[in-house]
């Protein structure tokens, strides 16, 4: 997963050839549906689950 690899908004948008605000939306979507707030919880929720 992009976002859990440490990718910007902005290099997920280049690499996916979409528009930043896109990524943001969807991002905000993941986080709702994960039960998180940002990138860092979900990277430490990924963990406990073991995504890393």
């Amino acid at each position: 997963m992009l976002l859990l690899d440490g990718h910007t908004n902005k290099e997920i948008a280049k690499k996916l050839v979409i528009s930043e605000n896109t990524v943001k939306i969807h991002a905000r979507h993941i986080y709702s549906k994960v039960g998180v707030s940002n990138k860092k919880e979900l990277f430490y929720k990924a963990l406990a689950l073991g995504r890393g």
